[in-house]
C-alpha cells in the first residue's frame, strides 16, 4: 500500500498536470485569438486596396472616347486587330 505522503504527492502532480493543461489549453485559445483578429485585418485591407484599385478603373471609363472630331475615325476592336494582322501600324 501507498504512505499518506506518497498519495498526497501523487494527487498533487495529478492536480499540478491538470493546471498545466489548462493553461496550456488557455494559451492557446489566446493564440487563436490573436491569428483571428490578425487575419480579420488583412482581410479587411484587402478589400480596402481592391475597392480603391477599383474604383479607380470606373473613373478611367471617361477618358477612352474615340475622338472624331479631330478627324480620326473610330474602329471596333475587331477591325483594329484585322489591321494590325495586316501590318497597318508597322513602321
Amino acid at each position: 500500500m501507498k504512505s499518506a505522503r506518497e498519495t498526497r504527492e501523487t494527487r498533487e502532480t495529478r492536480e499540478t498536470r491538470e493546471i498545466e493543461k489548462t493553461v496550456e489549453i488557455e494559451d492557446m485559445q489566446k493564440v487563436q485569438k490573436i491569428r483571428t483578429i490578425k487575419m480579420r485585418k488583412i482581410q479587411r485591407n484587402v478589400v480596402l486596396v481592391l475597392a480603391i484599385c477599383l474604383s479607380g478603373c470606373a473613373g478611367m471609363n471617361n477618358q477612352f472616347d474615340c475622338n472624331v472630331d479631330s478627324g480620326g475615325k473610330c474602329l471596333s476592336m475587331d477591325q483594329i486587330n484585322k489591321l494590325a494582322s495586316a501590318g497597318a501600324f508597322n513602321h
